[in-house]
């Protein structure tokens, strides 16, 4: 919702609530009940256009755990969509955004039109994991074929921000090697963001109900950069740090630690280093909205100004760039563990001197992910497929 602009008037609605799927990590089931239950939709047209016209809302939030609904609830979803286009036509800056994951299964050609030219801004998808195994394991309503097709479907409408959910250390049990699944689907896909995450203990009555492993200790942040107050992830001693994490056994189960520095390093790489808007053809507009909006959240952060002043720079805003430059700077001067961090990746060479022009943002670029290439998704490695082991489907 920040993309649109802080100052932009925005309220909420909901269509549906509840979700169709009972994942097994997800507790909407329990909170929300079973099922989707559709509100009546004159009332929630009603309810849209008044806002607009009476109350001056230029962008919605969507509040729904399953916008898309089932194919009975289908009708429903589509008469909102074209309301928010009628608006949209009439007024023409009326605008909507999904944090909560879609399903990809749901979507298709006449869906991904209307979700375009109804004003949608961005949405994430729920995808979770990378391997197929665990996919299952997860009692995700999708497969890597479906995820692949949704990914085919949205590619014309590059105006949306698409970000895809991905969870590491699913029940404590997962390996690193079905977590660099994940990781290199999420390459492959190469959508405008990956959305990670780390598994969370929350309910004993859960885990004791679906048969998960619990390490007894409390539940922490599902995104580690916000377990500490400095919005940084802590290093305990004996793990293996940065680039060096590719080197855990692939067969191993990481501890609770290790997977926050693991979320760390493919939150960095998937999302800053590949990300398709800072490489050519990409759209570094969107990416520059994205970051600066962020931000807010984690304004001692330093490389989100970094990479901010990099995508400006392909933009041709270098003004803006280098005041980017020098948050960065601002940063690292009061930093030790960010200087840290900078050397541990090479940041320093992104940006002294930072690139003044498009092309040598992407041959600096270039370089490190050469640097980086035998970590990342190749196609000589191998795409994460739907075949499945037996013995490793827990159903």
């Amino acid at each position: 919702s920040r993309m649109v602009g802080r100052d932009t008037p925005f309220s909420t609605f909901l269509l549906n609530r509840g979700c169709r799927a009972n994942c097994k990590f997800c507790g909407v089931p329990k909170l929300m009940g079973k099922g989707v239950r559709q509100s009546p939709v004159q009332d929630v047209l009603d309810e849209i256009t008044y806002l607009v016209d009476e109350r001056g809302i230029r962008h919605f939030e969507l509040l729904d755990d399953d916008f898309l609904g089932s194919s009975a609830q289908r009708d429903g979803v589509v008469q909102v969509l074209s309301c928010l286009k009628g608006l949209r036509e009439e007024h023409g800056n009326i605008t909507w955004s999904a944090g909560n994951g879609l399903i990809a299964a749901s979507m298709d050609a006449q869906l991904m039109r209307l979700i375009h030219d109804s004003g949608c801004v961005g949405y994430r998808i729920g995808i979770e994991s990378g391997n197929a195994a665990m996919l299952k394991r997860l009692r995700k309503p999708a497969s890597l074929k479906s995820i692949r097709q949704f990914v085919e479907l949205a590619r014309p409408y590059d105006s949306i921000f698409v970000s895809a959910n991905y969870i590491l250390g699913l029940f404590g049990e997962e390996t690193f090697g079905e977590m660099l699944d994940t990781f290199r689907l999420s390459c492959e896909l190469d959508l405008d963001w990956s959305s990670y995450s780390t598994y969370q203990f929350t309910s004993k009555k859960t885990t004791r109900v679906e048969d998960l492993k619990d390490d007894g200790a409390a539940a922490t942040e599902f995104l580690p950069i916000k377990d500490a107050k400095q919005r940084i992830v802590s290093v305990a001693d004996g793990l293996r740090l940065g680039m060096d994490i590719f080197n855990l056994d692939a067969q191993s189960v990481p501890s609770r630690e290790q997977v926050k520095e693991i979320w760390f390093v493919f939150n960095f790489l998937s999302n800053y280093v590949y990300n398709r808007n800072l490489a050519p053809g990409g759209n570094p507009g969107k990416l520059i909205s994205w970051l600066q909006a962020i931000q807010l959240s984690y304004p001692d952060n330093a490389y989100m100004p970094l990479f901010t002043a990099l995508a400006l720079v392909i933009e041709g805003s270098n003004e803006s760039a280098h005041e980017q430059a020098q948050i960065v700077e601002r940063i690292l001067a009061e930093s030790p563990y960010w200087r840290d961090r900078f050397e541990q990746f090479d940041l320093y060479a992104l940006y002294q001197p930072l690139p003044e022009t498009a092309l040598q943002v992407h041959q600096s670029l270039a370089t490190m992910r050469e640097r980086f290439a035998p970590y990342s998704y190749t196609k000589e490695q191998g795409a994460p497929t739907d075949e499945v082991i037996v013995e490793r489907c827990d159903l």
